[in-house]
């Protein structure tokens, strides 16, 4: 019986054979986990959004109820508008706050910083100073990055995430702050980016925290996938993937991510390309 003609039967190239199909797999995969990351960054918010819309409609709900047991008191019935439309502004916010972090491949690649901050502080929910830590943020307006927005909005976040959590439940504070630079930018132009005289204008972007710092064990694999080794005192243990993500983020804009950390705080400082109105500014 003659030997079938198995070149017939064969399939597509083996990734092991075809280095430009292993990269683009690659590239494939890390997309994807960014955006499983940014899903699970809006899990651990979760509890925290629930509460407050709670916390938004309770005082709706019990005014619209009493106006419509009193309809002729004029007074409580404006008094239910005001909250209704109080209440009804914030929770627009919040999810507006959400829905942008959402959208990350759909936004363009130009992020204004102090938006995607007030974005962060939206999602955020439980003001910081509950936990007794001062947030003081000092970043100007008009400041824009070559960047998605939404990808800068998941970077900023987790890194305050990380940070508020370190420094539970002892307090503290946490600064963040940004400005344009002149400087030379190790990765050269960008879509709207304008040259300037000495090199290519960047965002630098830091947040800086009180907490007790890192130790050694863990700077050195900071933006290693899956390493969770030791966590600061009172931080939770992730994934291990938050930092790998933001740090492959901050790579596709062409910047750069790194840490500083000693027993009185941890810093994070981000460069990024400026884009045009950033530079016009």
């Amino acid at each position: 019986m003659p030997e079938p003609n198995r070149s017939k039967f064969a399939g597509p190239p083996s990734l092991e054979t075809d280095p430009e199909a292993l990269v683009g797999r690659i590239e494939s995969l890390e997309k994807e986990l960014a955006e499983l990351q940014g899903l699970a960054t809006l899990g651990t918010l979760a509890g925290a959004i629930a509460h407050e819309f709670n916390n938004i409609l309770t005082p709706i709900v019990t005014f619209a109820e009493m106006a419509l047991e009193s309809p002729d008191d004029a007074d409580l019935t404006q008094k239910a508008l005001r909250k209704a439309l109080e209440g009804s502004e914030r929770a627009s916010f919040i999810a507006s706050a959400l829905l942008g972090f959402a959208r990350r491949d759909s936004e363009g690649e130009i992020a204004g910083v102090a938006e995607v901050i007030r974005d962060v502080r939206a999602c955020l929910v439980r003001d910081p100073k509950q936990d007794g830590i001062d947030l003081k943020v000092d970043c100007p307006d008009g400041l824009s990055a070559a960047m998605s927005p939404g990808a800068l909005h998941q970077v900023i976040l987790n890194l305050v995430l990380n940070a508020l959590e370190a420094m539970k439940p002892a307090g503290g504070s946490l600064h963040f702050s940004a400005k344009l630079s002149t400087g030379n930018s190790p990765s050269g132009p960008n879509p709207g980016q304008r040259e300037v005289v000495g090199g290519f204008p960047t965002i630098e972007i830091e947040i800086a925290d009180t907490g007790p710092g890192l130790p050694e064990s863990v700077r050195s694999h900071l933006f290693e996938p899956f390493h969770r080794g030791e966590v600061r005192p009172g931080g939770r243990r992730g994934s291990g993937l938050g930092l790998a993500v933001c740090k492959r983020l901050v790579d596709e804009a062409h910047g750069s991510i790194e840490a500083r950390s000693s027993t009185s705080g941890t810093t994070f400082a981000i460069t990024l390309p400026a884009a045009e109105p950033a530079i016009a500014s």
